[in-house]
């Protein structure tokens, strides 16, 4: 069966691509867009084995929760902060009996695959002892994007904050914090991990601290209007597949046992 597939950004206004549902229900489905590439390929497995359409739709995990309060009519959500999880349980705008951890997040400084190695501070190759290179960096915009609210809290941890912050170019995305490394627009960035190892523009030169910032907890919830399908797909993503695939995307094992709470 093929997969009826909508990629949206929030906020961009057009559709980037879409093919017929065949008349049958659509799945849809609103991700944190540094998770794209495992959920397509988690949606084309679910397409192979015969699931129903889906239309995903992809940005920053605030936008999309806020376009969940305001009526939004995903059936399926995967958030890069669990707090956004939390917050539309709380307020009834996703099942809370649903919530499913799915994987667990690092953030990694980066700089651009052909940088040469003198062009910046790259003394140290570990967390605890890691130097911030020189230079303007990018990030995603700390005021909305978790990457972003993740790099500022272990900066600030780091009593390196407000010097740094002075020269941080915020991103609308963590996808688009990546890409302004991959161009060379920025010295380096503050980057999931997942998203460097997906990247061959991009050079890891060392992996932040873990103790420096909140945990990173990728968590995916239902609406209370879900399907029958949607109920499935989050199954799957409880599952042992799901789990293989964000492991080789580069994210780290889920803390708990899958379903939470």
């Amino acid at each position: 069966m093929a997969l009826g597939l909508l990629l949206v950004v929030p906020g961009c206004g057009r559709d980037l691509e879409q093919a017929s549902n065949g008349g049958e229900a659509e799945l849809t489905v609103a991700a944190a867009s540094s998770l794209a590439v495992v959920v397509q390929g988690l949606l084309d497995g679910w397409a192979e084995a015969g699931g129903s359409p889906a239309r995903l739709t992809l940005g920053p995990s605030s936008t999309l929760a806020r376009q969940l309060e305001e009526g939004a009519p995903y059936e399926v959500f995967l958030s890069a902060d669990e707090r956004w999880i939390d917050e539309l349980i709380g307020s009834g705008r996703l099942d809370g009996a649903s919530r499913v951890e799915l994987a667990q997040g690092r953030l990694v400084v980066a700089v651009q695959a052909g940088l040469a190695a003198g062009s910046a501070r790259t003394t140290a190759a570990s967390a605890t002892d890691g130097v911030f290179p020189d230079g303007r960096w990018a990030t995603g915009d700390p005021a909305f994007v978790p990457l972003g609210q993740y790099a500022r809290e272990a900066l600030v941890a780091r009593a390196e904050w407000s010097t740094l912050s002075t020269r941080m170019i915020p991103a609308g995305s963590a996808r688009a914090a990546l890409r302004l490394v991959e161009r060379g627009e920025v010295d380096w960035g503050v980057l999931y991990r997942s998203d460097a190892a997906g990247s061959a523009k991009v050079r890891v030169l060392f992996e932040v601290g873990e103790e420096l910032h909140r945990p990173i907890r990728y968590c995916a919830a239902a609406t209370p209007r879900a399907g029958a399908s949607a109920r499935r797909f989050l199954d799957e993503l409880a599952g042992r597949e799901a789990t293989e695939r964000f492991a080789a995307h580069g994210f780290a094992p889920r803390a708990g046992g899958g379903r939470q709470r």
